[in-house]
């Protein structure tokens, strides 16, 4: 029984190992599909919002940047808004 065990536990970890190699090699296009997403839609939305008032949103306008599409956090927006 406790061979079982061992056999059946030793089996469960090598999945795992393999499953996270096989994760960490596949394309960023895949693994991290909604945050491109999420720049392509912030991205249009700053262009659209540029093209209405010939200006960048100002960093310090939270509601502007909501709208827009940035998670408001304590320190700032997610992802970091910042002009350059």
């Amino acid at each position: 029984m406790p061979k079982k065990l061992i056999l059946y536990l030793l089996g469960t970890i090598i999945f795992i190992v393999v499953g996270f190699f096989v994760y960490w090699r596949l394309p960023i296009e895949i693994t991290r599909k909604s945050d491109i997403a999420l720049g392509n839609t912030l991205i249009k939305n700053i262009e659209k919002y540029k093209l209405d008032h010939n200006k960048l949103p100002s960093e310090d306008d939270m509601k502007t940047l909501e709208k827009l599409g940035f998670d408001i956090k304590l320190l700032g927006t997610e992802p970091s808004y910042e002009i350059v």
